[in-house]
């Protein structure tokens, strides 16, 4: 069995290390793709990371084999485009499993040691598609909201990236995708998708860091009706209590990975 793991980059350098680390001896791959969107090019924006990201994945290029940095010379114009670069790589290197990995998520041993059991297991069982449970970190380290994602596909020959940024792989023979909105997801469909166990939890930091969100905010707010862009504007505006009272988010008490308790933005609460 081998599972490749796929990381979109641009301007990631807040979190890179931490995640490669997290998972680079579980895995057998690790691509990187680091590349701008076509909807930020256009406007100014350089066309790879300028901040130190793709120096943190050359330091572990130089250490590991594991390691693939691909820098296209074209922005993409969707994120099904953008996927499609560690996809196909994945189909040549003859994988089994893609795995997505965010570049704010952080995989504690406890959730990334079985997972080979895990997959096994779905092999055995028909599964193509795995759903993750996270903590969703926000506006601080301290704060979180419970969700889900769909992170682990299985790889044929004919597979391919769907059709929404929500989604991981569709698979056209069993017509049939991996999503996060389950409420558009046929039932025949999510019965070859598979929850992982639920208190295996992922470490999402998905609005932590004040740059990091200034330039998520400025991301989400070139596309239509400013999608994606809400969380990040309370965050830029110091607007706590959306957080506590709209988010639900909920006081952390239990433990952060290791590698994240090193992590400058640790000590950092926001209320």
């Amino acid at each position: 069995m081998k599972v490749f793991a796929n990381l979109t980059s641009y301007n990631e350098e807040y979190f890179i290390n931490e995640v490669v680390a997290s998972i680079h001896d579980f895995v057998d791959y690790i691509c990187i793709i680091d590349v701008g969107m076509e909807n930020i090019v256009s406007r100014g924006a350089s066309l790879h990371s300028n901040d130190k990201s793709v120096e943190i994945v050359k330091a572990w290029q130089n250490k590991s084999k594991k390691i693939h940095l691909i820098q296209p010379k074209d922005p993409p114009k969707t994120f099904p485009e953008l996927g499609m670069y560690g996809l196909n790589l994945a189909k040549e290197l003859k994988c089994d499993w893609f795995f997505s990995v965010g570049l704010d998520e952080i995989y504690d041993k406890n959730c990334i040691i079985p997972m080979r059991n895990i997959l096994a297991n779905c092999e055995r069982n028909g599964i193509m598609g795995i759903n993750l449970s996270m903590y969703g970190f926000c506006p601080d380290f301290y704060h979180y909201y419970d969700f889900y994602n769909p992170r682990i596909g299985r790889i044929t020959d004919d597979c391919t990236m769907p059709f929404s940024s929500c989604d991981i792989l569709y698979w056209p023979k069993l017509k049939a995708w991996q999503s996060i909105e389950l409420d558009r997801v046929p039932e025949y469909i999510r019965k070859i998708n598979f929850d992982y166990p639920k208190f295996l939890k992922v470490f999402h930091y998905t609005c932590v860091g004040k740059e990091r969100i200034k330039f998520k905010y400025e991301f989400y707010k070139t596309y239509k009706d400013n999608i994606g862009a809400e969380h990040y504007e309370h965050y830029m505006n110091k607007d706590w209590d959306y957080f506590k009272n709209v988010m639900k988010c909920k006081e952390f008490t239990g433990k952060h990975p290791e590698i994240m308790q090193k992590h400058p933005l640790f000590n950092e609460k926001l209320y």
